[in-house]
């Protein structure tokens, strides 16, 4: 047990895995043996250090420390879930790591690519990465129906001004970070974020790409 101990110790362990191999070394050496549960885990962190978890490991946090894509949407996704509470610790850990990036010290990868390709990361990845429907300076009109959760103003009173408005400049694209994982819809587009202003009123208004459209001729005063 000691020289399968001392075998793992050498390996380039995290911190974390460092100290309890540590540990376990000292109990070994004192005690001659691990408890039950102690074997167990020491199986699990062999498990993760073999050559080809290694190899995957290494890929993967190359990955994260060199894609510029792959870093922005860890952020995003990031974003998303520091509002939810979900992977409380892996968001912790990544927005650390993507500060400082100590290798020594990197993020649970396995978590990392849990929270990544689970469905509501894919939708909020799919509305960042599409091309907006709209540009600063166009007009849009709300869709019919549009829901509440999908518009943000400074008060309810605020977002009813929005049915009395029969357009709206847009002023800004990707003005908050994504937030509603939705699925994205070909037609109507995602849930990023555009923030607008209501002809004839100094009223601003963020606004879900799903709930927008351009407006219509008679809107434009066109026949």
């Amino acid at each position: 047990m000691i020289e399968r101990l001392k075998t793992l110790q050498a390996k380039p362990l995290s911190t974390y895995h460092q100290g309890v191999v540590n540990d376990f070394l000292r109990a070994c050496t004192k005690w001659g043996k691990l408890t039950p549960k102690q074997e167990v885990f020491l199986t699990n962190i062999e498990g993760e250090y073999s050559q080809e978890a290694i190899e995957e490991h290494k890929q993967a946090l190359h990955r994260l420390m060199t894609d510029e894509q792959y870093r922005a949407d860890v952020r995003a996704v990031c974003d998303y879930y520091k509002s939810t509470g979900y992977y409380r610790s892996v968001v912790d850990s990544v927005i650390v790591f993507l500060g400082l990036g100590d290798i020594k010290n990197p993020p649970n990868l396995k978590s990392l690519d849990k929270m990544m390709t689970n469905k509501y990361a894919t939708n909020i990845l799919e509305s960042i990465n599409s091309t907006p429907k709209f540009e600063v300076g166009e007009l849009v009109q709300l869709r019919a129906n549009p829901s509440w959760d999908n518009i943000r103003s400074s008060g309810v009173t605020n977002k009813r001004k929005l049915l009395g408005a029969e357009a709206f400049l847009i002023i800004e694209v990707d003005s908050s970070p994504v937030s509603r994982p939705l699925t994205y819809c070909t037609t109507k587009g995602g849930t990023r974020w555009y923030k607008l202003l209501a002809m004839g009123s100094t009223d601003t208004f963020e606004v879900t790409e799903r709930e927008l459209k351009r407006p219509t001729k008679k809107t434009l005063g066109k026949k």
